[in-house]
């Protein structure tokens, strides 16, 4: 994997300091942009000491990473734990230093916006109001969501997107480095693919550069990474040029661009998989992709039993392709189509299986282990509350369907009319 990046930094038109850092470590594969706040020069410190942090973090440990096995879903939730330590490490830091300071950098503070790149996987570590995207192809996708009073306004529907711009408290932040000793970050891995890019910038530009110009101008065929960070800035600045404006791209080349297609193809048929289910269906894309983390994949052949009645099973299936008969004593009960998810019941309540799962054809299962999908929605608690309201409608769905093809005996066993 190759990187190639770029990190433009502007004071603005009506300041006189930057409290905006940033940094890209195409070594490392370490971008990382930072927005300090809390007056004199207590928002530059802030800045920089959380990327100094971050990075010493994660330095030493990229090579061991990058070595390790990073379509396995355990080794993904490491990687957040990883990425969730270091952010803490830097907050705690950004906080000790306002205490020992005497020269009025109480309560100092910082955004933090963070990219770690490893053999086609990422890491994404976010709190604040800096952005990330990722262009690929021809969509932007935004992969963080803003931390701010009136982002959390415009999701409960109170605040228009134009109202938010001009609110009164549009500066006011929920989450940031630094003014506690710890803080709740947002940590996602992503799948890269050849041609990606990351545009992560500061709010300085947010406010004023619209996403389709950012899109714009990562599309100019003609364009440089420089080139295209410039002309960003430049249109922040035009646009009032009122804050620091900070932008850090990062694209990424396959050194071998057949040998990036059989990842990609594995990873786009987890997430077509996934988007067609009801239960994830109309997930954004960072939704979308944390589930895909979770999820391992079996291949099957035919007559392989997926889950045997009797055993206790932490999991719950998707049937991505090819076909999977449920049964009971030996007696055929349901086929499972593709694209229909399985054993969800037995994942929950910790009971032996009644059922048997068996492939009747080569099958290609994903599998969501119980402890990762937890660990999930405490991480990420609005997206928990989607997808435990998405198992409640599959269930009562599942039920009803079980009361209109047969019905249950004294014993529980389901009887097919």
């Amino acid at each position: 994997m190759h990187i190639d990046s770029s990190a433009v930094t502007d004071v603005d038109l009506k300041r006189d300091h930057n409290e905006d850092s940033c940094l890209a470590d195409d070594v490392h594969g370490l971008y990382v942009v930072a927005d300090g706040m809390g007056g004199a020069a207590a928002g530059e410190v802030a800045s920089s000491l959380a990327i100094e942090r971050v990075t010493s973090f994660f330095r030493p440990r990229v090579a061991e990473l990058r070595q390790g096995e990073l379509q396995n879903p355990a080794f993904r939730q490491r990687l957040v734990r990883l990425m969730d330590a270091a952010i803490q490490d830097a907050c705690q830091h950004v906080y000790q230093a306002a205490v020992d300071d005497e020269s009025g950098k109480a309560g100092m503070g910082t955004t933090l916006t963070m990219l770690v790149l490893l053999d086609r996987v990422a890491i994404v570590g976010h709190v604040g109001d800096s952005r990330m995207y990722l262009k690929r192809n021809d969509t932007l996708y935004p992969l963080t969501v803003d931390h701010s009073f009136v982002n959390e306004m415009v999701q409960r529907g109170a605040l228009s997107e134009e109202e938010a711009l001009k609110h009164p408290m549009a500066n006011l932040l929920t989450r940031a480095v630094g003014p506690q000793a710890n803080v709740v970050a947002d940590v996602n891995v992503i799948d890269v693919y050849n041609g990606d890019v990351f545009f992560l910038c500061s709010d300085g530009v947010s406010k004023g550069v619209p996403e389709s110009a950012v899109l714009q101008a990562l599309s100019m065929s003609d364009a440089t990474l420089d080139g295209a960070a410039h002309v960003v800035i430049d249109a922040a600045n035009a646009a009032g040029g009122d804050d620091n404006a900070t932008v850090v791209l990062a694209r990424v080349s396959a050194r071998d661009a057949e040998g990036s297609g059989p990842h990609e193809a594995v990873v786009e048929d987890k997430a077509r998989a996934l988007r067609e289910l009801p239960l994830f269906a109309g997930l954004g894309h960072s939704h979308l992709q944390a589930v895909v983390n979770l999820a391992g994949t079996l291949d099957l052949q035919a007559g392989d039993i997926v889950v045997e009645a009797g055993k206790v099973s932490r999991r719950f299936y998707v049937l991505v392709r090819g076909r999977v008969m449920l049964s009971l004593h030996g007696a055929e009960v349901l086929e499972v189509p593709a694209g229909t998810h399985f054993g969800e019941v037995e994942c929950f309540d910790g009971k032996p299986s009644m059922l048997e799962a068996t492939a009747m054809t080569p099958s290609l299962v994903l599998t969501f282990e119980r402890a990762h999908l937890e660990d999930l929605c405490k991480r990420d608690p609005a997206l928990g509350v989607q997808l435990l309201w998405r198992f409640t409608t599959a269930l009562s769905s599942r039920v009803d369907e079980v009361l209109r093809r047969g019905t249950l005996t004294e014993h529980d066993h389901y009887v097919v009319k």
